[in-house]
């Protein structure tokens, strides 16, 4: 700047002085021009540097030039405000001894770095990373002291947002209570992140309960209890808690009005206790694991010069998500230790009811041994026989009301639909709740008590076969472990009461053996009859030289031994089904290539009983499934459209839905009777009497089977004298 000074005080003279000076003084002129343009790039990086620069009188310590930024570092408008002020202006008190220590350090070395706290024009400080140099003359003297600055707020923030996150997870970490990890989520928020916090998690029946409150003030917590108990928390209700449970996404409320607060209140009440808590701004995230939100973490701010802000937010996320790494943690251990409790009870019920071979002791270890498991205290088990539920054992009941009340037809409980129609079990918190929605156990839970109940139907793979009471002593609510346990139970009861059947079912099943083979005598020896009528006629034809008759009767030849080889290859079918040893040959297929195959196999068959196809089929609708088993399940269907049906259409429909291909089969032919659906896939069972009808009763059992075996399902919906309508779902998913 001296170089400006002196080529400025050079030319000020008129031009007239300046053509008469000597030449010495216009070559130093020129000479301070060079160096003025030599220093002019150094000024404009000085002035336009991101980074705060700053030169500093040796003798005196004040600040003689500064560059914007760092006048803005320190909230200054511009850098003149700065000019001559003593740099210990700009430091925090606590700093100043350590300030002239690295100072000295600087001139000893004549370059230095080191961190310090800087102090803003409006007196709160922030760390800062100072590079000092000092240069001396040829006498040692310093002649010259400056120092670049850099804000490290951004950078100790990181860091203590780092230490924090890395604290709180292993504080998180070290508990497996579910209590524990809630309240030490807590006590990390308060104070670092907010003045309160509130963790509210999301109850098994849906609701929300509030698990811990970390406040400042501790005289404050029992305040915010008190609010929930007043005006309770919900998934539906007004506030940033609900909204954050049932979107899963953060709220921040930066700043709370008086009109935001109106919209988190649910009246003028509530509005008044939120405004007495006197949070001025709210960040509420939530709690989430494996996809499944769990909670909310809510944080507030009170009045005071500290803000919440983006980063406060991410920090908040952060913090929610290791803890809710820990809590899912804590509540599957909690989860197990439950689950070896209740294996151990329910493997002591497996053990005597495999020692229970007749239907009466499977009952008693139903009701004295189960209910212990349960840990109810009243229960009664009905079997089901012929459309009656008939007491077998009970405990805990008045025996002459037991008596009394059965026994009970099904019918009373026509109004259940889920215990009947969908056979699951019903759960009640109280005998209020179960006579409202079951008021046909009146009478039964009139002088029971207040307590639990639970009806729980005993079902096997294809009928209900009785029914267990459950009592509890006290008002509760069931967990969905605990409810599944205790179907676990139900399970294994129904299974032995069904092995305790077998006997029972053995005899059915010699009585529908030797139908079958009667059935089956009869199919198998009408071919082989033909076939003797069809040799016999087919000699007398060569003999007298027809050979046209004769090959009309080989053709009728060939028709009977396709039916017998058809036959066999059913029984064969069932023998490989029955063994498990139905082997698929997975490939490629397109389905409506495979529907197109088996119509062909059944032309003639369509052909001789007059009835037309009519094709629908999407292209593309390609699986992984064995080919051949499947043209023989569309075979099968279209025979049997068109056995029932002649003379009427068959509707054959190809297409996809996401991730399954569909093949439709509807006849207009004489329909299923809805006693006959139950049954209809069964091995040997017809939909109709085997008189009117042959067959061996084998085709949809068998496509049953197949259709199963790659992953599909295959239903029937019919009604008599109006046809019948086949629909198999097949997975449309790749190898593997």
């Amino acid at each position: 700047m001296a170089s400006t000074r002196k080529l400025s005080a050079l030319s000020q003279g008129r031009g007239d002085e300046r053509v008469r000076r000597p030449a010495a003084d216009r070559s130093e002129e020129q000479e301070l021009q060079r160096e003025e343009e030599h220093l002019e790039p150094w000024t404009q990086l000085f002035h336009h540097a991101g980074l705060g620069m700053v030169s500093t009188d040796p003798e005196t310590s004040c600040i003689k030039a500064v560059n914007p930024a760092f006048a803005r570092m320190h909230g200054y408008d511009s850098p003149e405000e700065l000019i001559g002020k003593h740099v210990q202006e700009l430091l925090a008190p606590e700093c100043f001894a350590s300030f002239r220590a690295e100072l000295e350090r600087t001139l000893e070395k004549g370059h230095h770095s080191y961190e310090l706290l800087n102090r803003r024009k409006d007196g709160s400080c922030f760390p800062v990373l100072v590079d000092g140099v000092a240069l001396r003359d040829e006498r040692g003297k310093v002649i010259y002291r400056a120092a670049s600055v850099h804000d490290l707020t951004a950078r100790k923030e990181a860091e203590d947002r780092f230490s924090f996150i890395a604290r709180a997870g292993e504080v998180l970490a070290s508990s497996l209570d579910e209590d524990t990890v809630l309240q030490r989520l807590a006590e990390l928020s308060v104070p670092h992140l907010a003045d309160a916090c509130t963790v509210d998690l999301l109850t098994e029946g849906g609701g929300v309960e509030r698990r811990a409150v970390m406040h400042r003030d501790p005289e404050l917590v029992a305040a915010v209890f008190e609010m929930v108990r007043r005006w309770p928390l919900g998934t539906c209700a007004p506030g940033v808690t609900a909204q954050v449970l049932r979107t899963g996404e953060p709220v921040f409320i930066p700043v709370l009005t008086d009109a935001a607060l109106a919209d988190l209140a649910r009246g003028e009440g509530h509005q008044a206790w939120l405004r007495q808590l006197g949070f001025k701004s709210l960040i509420c995230v939530p709690l989430q694991a494996r996809g499944q939100t769990l909670g909310a973490l809510t944080l507030g701010l009170q009045s005071g010069l500290r803000s919440h802000g983006p980063r406060d937010v991410e920090l908040a996320q952060e913090l929610a998500r290791r803890a809710s790494l820990s809590l899912d943690n804590a509540l599957l251990f909690q989860k197990a230790k439950e689950t070896q409790v209740r294996t151990e009870r329910l493997q002591d019920l497996t053990a005597a009811l495999s020692r229970a071979a007749a239907v009466e002791e499977v009952a008693e270890v139903v009701i004295h041994v189960g209910l212990k498991a349960a840990r109810a205290q009243r229960g009664a088990l009905l079997q089901l026989r012929e459309g009656k539920l008939h007491l077998m054992c009970h405990s805990g009941y008045p025996e002459a009301l037991m008596r009394a009340y059965q026994p009970l037809p099904l019918e009373v409980f026509s109004r259940s639909r889920t215990l009947l129609h969908e056979r699951q079990p019903l759960f009640f918190g109280s005998r209020a709740e179960c006579l409202a929605q079951v008021p046909e156990m009146t009478p039964v839970s009139s002088v029971v008590g207040e307590g639990a109940r639970a009806l729980l139907p005993l079902v096997t793979e294809q009928r209900m076969i009785g029914l267990i009471i459950v009592g509890w002593e006290t008002v509760k609510s069931f967990s969905q472990p605990e409810k599944d346990f205790i179907q676990a139970l139900t399970r294994q009861c129904a299974q032995a009461l069904e092995r305790a059947e077998l006997y029972r079912d053995a005899q059915a099943a010699v009585r529908l053996r030797d139908e079958f083979l009667s059935v089956a005598s009869h199919e198998l020896k009408t071919p082989l009859t033909s076939l003797g009528l069809q040799h016999v006629l087919i000699e007398r034809a060569v003999s007298a030289g027809l050979l046209d008759k004769a090959h009309s009767r080989l053709a009728s030849s060939a028709r009977q031994v396709h039916r017998l080889a058809s036959l066999v290859g059913s029984l064969l079918d069932v023998s490989r089904i029955s063994l498990g040893k139905l082997a698929l040959e997975p490939s490629e297929v397109d389905l409506a290539q495979v529907v197109k195959d088996g119509l062909e196999r059944t032309e003639a068959v369509f052909t001789q009983a007059g009835c037309d196809a009519r094709l629908s089929l999407e292209p593309g609708v390609r699986g992984w499934w064995d080919g051949s088993r499947l043209e023989q399940v569309v075979v099968n269907l279209l025979s049997n459209a068109v056995k029932y049906g002649p003379g009427k259409p068959v509707v054959i429909q190809v297409d996809s839905e996401p991730g399954w291909g569909r093949l439709r089969v509807r006849d207009e032919g004489i329909g299923i009777s809805p006693e006959a659906l139950p049954r209809l896939f069964g091995r040997f069972e017809r939909g109709v009497s085997d008189r009117h009808y042959g067959g061996l009763g084998l085709g949809l059992y068998i496509s049953r089977q197949i259709v199963e075996a790659m992953g599909g399902t295959i239903t029937v919906e019919s009604e008599l004298d109006r046809g019948a309508l086949f629909t198999v779902r097949l997975p449309l998913r790749a190898p593997g």
